[in-house]
């Protein structure tokens, strides 16, 4: 039986609001829209890169398609300028990997976003990485994080989704895996509790034995 731990990205493994809040103002200032502030991107952020930018001109909706593409073109260059992953997050997938954990991401991200990340942060230690993809649904729909669990031959039953936002929850409802929440994200404790989440980890080495439970039926 083949074991998965299958993560989401944004506020789960790498904390990625600064450039993203950046990449959404420099779209809007170029198109004459008013900025968004940090925490404004942080709770538009999960859903989606088209959502996000929805949220951001909203009231404008006319700009939509010039901001989106201004988005991404600047996004693409500039993902990697003040993104880091969360604090004890490389040794989490390193003693993962060294278990014999499958190891993906999972995320709403466009898909080309997705793969600059995780090939400059976590080349080696992943089984495969996606993201958003045209004609694609995203979460919480499962098709790809079911798809994905084929693709590496891993038994759902040993597979854990993990995630810090709604979707996340809903997605690996949807897929029928486990699910663990992690607090350090971009949504709060209570609003993982009241999306069904039962099990939050406060740190990565709470994260690695909620894993391995999930996974095993026995703890760490």
């Amino acid at each position: 039986m083949k074991k998965a731990a299958i993560f989401d990205l944004d506020g789960t493994l790498l904390n990625t609001v600064s450039d993203i809040a950046n990449a959404v103002n420099a779209a809007l200032w170029e198109n004459g829209l008013p900025y968004r502030s940090v925490d404004e991107v942080r709770r538009f952020v999960g859903n989606g890169a088209r959502k996000l930018i929805e949220r951001c001109v909203e009231g404008d909706s006319s700009k939509y398609g010039a901001v989106m593409a201004a988005f991404e073109s600047i996004y693409g260059e500039d993902c990697l300028n003040q993104t880091r992953p969360y604090s004890g997050v490389m040794q989490l997938l390193r003693r993962l990997k060294e278990d014999g954990y499958a190891l993906g991401v999972l995320s709403n991200k466009p898909d080309f976003a997705v793969a600059k990340l995780c090939d400059h942060f976590f080349g080696g230690l992943l089984d495969f990485s996606v993201g958003q993809k045209d004609g694609v649904k995203v979460k919480p729909d499962p098709t790809l994080l079911l798809a994905e669990l084929e693709a590496i031959g891993a038994d759902k039953s040993a597979t854990v989704y993990v995630g810090d936002g709604e979707t996340d929850v809903e997605c690996a409802r949807a897929a029928g895996v486990a699910f663990v929440g992690v607090d350090w994200g971009y949504r709060s404790e209570r609003r993982l509790r009241d999306a069904g989440a039962e099990k939050i980890a406060c740190c990565p080495q709470e994260l690695y034995k909620l894993i391995a439970v999930a996974c095993d039926g026995e703890e760490e």
